[in-house]
Formats: structure tokens, C-alpha cells, sequence
């Protein structure tokens, strides 16, 4: 027959149709395939991110044990020496009555004044050795756990900022990867409608190619659409941790700081206490020396 028959040009766009369909199913597949890998990986992000929030959790109870074990052990050693100086007051008052009852059974009244002014000074220089080594060593120690707990927080810190640096790096590799599988499938299928219009000049074949290609595009469109739309959720994910990353880490400097604080307003009483001892002392002094 001739080039122009019927049979021939139905039998030609059965070929195209048939073939046309083949490479419909083989978008249709890899369109599946796409939209299976990006919940992949959707749901290994989200993942990520909920492991990275946990051990926030994690840490930011590890911290706050640690400023309610340094409150309460500050609140300990303020009890003990608190203590100690209830006790020694009350020892003080008993050697000072033994030694007058002694001094006034042994020596005249005269000099007892003297003997009282120096057992005073004695007893009260002693006294105040003790409490400022009690207080400078509860100061030292003080400093030094707040220092390793600061310590501890920054490595924290530092290692939640790396963690979430290499999340995003895999995110962000994961999004480029699929929109450059969605352009080779997009240029395949471009391929193929080239190919079928090269094929043939018959009008009604260049129709229905038409009609495929807008379908193929709408197709890549909504994948591509798809993918910006978990890449936004992906970057809105990255900057909610780093956010409350920043807010455990102003937490704990805040905790931090108030130890410190604390901890300055207990060497502070404790100076307190060594002065006015040092200027009873003195007043004692004083008086001994004018009897």
C-alpha cells in the first residue's frame, strides 16, 4: 500500500500510542519511586530531630540536677558552719566561766580584769583563724564546681550546634539529590515527546503528544512542589532546634550566674562575720588595757 493510506497511518498510531504508554508507565513508576523516597527520608529527619530534642531533655535535666546539688550542698555548709559557731560560742562561754571561777579562786580580784581581757583575745583570734579558713575553702570549692559545671554546659552546647550542623548538611544533600533525579526524569520524558514528534508529521499523533507532555510537566511540577514544600518543613525544623538550643543555653548561664552570685554573697557574709569578730576583739583589747 502507500504512505498515505488509512491502514497505515492507524496502524502507526497504535505503535505511538502503545509505545506512549510504556513510557507513561515508566513515569508513573519513577514518580512512585520519588514519592517514596522522600518520605524516606521525611520520616528520617523527623526522626533526627525528635532524637535531637530528647537529648536536649536530657541535658537540660543533667544541668539543673547539678545546680539543685550545688544549691543544696552551699545550703549544707552554711548549716555546718552555722553550727560550728553556735558550738563554739557555747564552749566559749564555759571556759570563760571555768577560768574566772579559777582566776577567782587562785589569784586577787585585781587581776582578773587582765586575765579575762587576754583569755578573750586568745580565744577570739583563734576563733577567727577557723572561720575564714572554713569560708575561703567553701568559697574555693564553690568556684571550682561552678567552673566544671560551665565547663560542662559549653561542650553540650558546642556538640548540639555540630549535631544540628550535620543534620542540616544531610537535609539539605537529601532535597538536592531528589530534585536532581526529578530533572534526569523530567529530561528523559522530554526525550521521548521529541522523539515521537520527530517520528511523525501526523497531526493527530502531535495532539495527543501535546496532551502527554502537559501531563508529564503537571506530574514534575507537583513533585517539584512537593519537594520545596519538605524542604521548608526540613529548614523550619533545623532553626526550632537551634532556637531552643540557644534558649537551655541562656538557662543555664542564667543558673550559672546565680550560683556565682550566691556564692559571692556567702564569702561576703563570711568576711562580714571574720570583721566584726576582729573588731570585738579589738574592743576587748581595749577595754583590758584600760583596767
Amino acid at each position: 500500500m502507500g504512505l498515505t493510506s488509512v491502514p497505515f497511518l492507524m496502524g502507526l498510531t497504535s505503535c505511538l500510542l502503545l509505545a506512549d504508554s510504556v513510557l507513561f508507565l515508566m513515569d508513573l513508576t519513577s514518580v512512585l519511586f520519588v514519592m517514596g523516597l522522600t518520605s524516606v527520608l521525611f520520616v528520617m529527619g523527623l526522626t533526627s530531630v525528635l532524637f535531637v530534642m530528647g537529648l536536649t531533655s536530657v541535658l537540660f535535666v543533667m544541668g539543673l540536677t547539678s545546680v539543685l546539688f550545688v544549691m543544696g550542698l552551699t545550703s549544707v555548709l552554711f548549716v555546718m558552719g552555722l553550727n560550728s559557731v553556735i558550738f563554739v560560742m557555747g564552749l566559749a562561754s564555759v571556759l570563760f566561766v571555768m577560768d574566772l571561777t579559777s582566776v577567782l579562786f587562785v589569784m586577787d580580784l585585781t587581776s582578773v580584769p587582765f586575765l579575762m581581757g587576754l583569755t578573750s583575745v586568745l580565744f577570739l583570734m583563734d576563733l577567727t583563724s577557723v572561720l575564714f579558713l572554713m569560708d575561703l575553702t567553701s568559697v574555693l570549692f564553690l568556684m571550682g564546681l561552678t567552673s566544671v559545671l560551665f565547663l560542662m554546659d559549653l561542650t553540650s552546647v558546642i556538640f548540639l550546634m555540630g549535631l544540628t550542623s550535620v543534620l542540616f548538611v544531610m537535609g539539605l544533600t537529601s532535597v538536592l539529590f531528589v530534585m536532581g533525579l526529578t530533572s534526569v526524569l523530567f529530561l528523559m520524558r522530554l526525550t521521548s515527546v521529541l522523539f515521537l514528534m520527530d517520528l511523525t508529521s501526523v497531526l493527530f499523533v502531535m495532539d495527543l503528544t501535546s496532551v502527554l507532555f502537559l501531563m508529564d510537566l503537571t506530574r514534575v511540577l507537583f513533585v517539584m512542589g512537593l519537594t520545596s514544600v519538605l524542604f521548608v518543613m526540613g529548614l523550619t525544623s533545623v532553626l526550632f532546634v537551634m532556637g531552643l538550643t540557644s534558649v537551655l543555653f541562656l538557662m543555664r548561664l542564667t543558673c550559672v550566674l546565680f550560683v556565682m552570685g550566691l556564692t559571692i554573697v556567702l564569702f561576703v557574709m563570711g568576711l562580714t562575720s571574720v570583721l566584726f569578730v576582729m573588731a570585738q576583739t579589738h574592743f576587748l583589747v581595749l577595754v583590758s588595757r584600760s583596767v
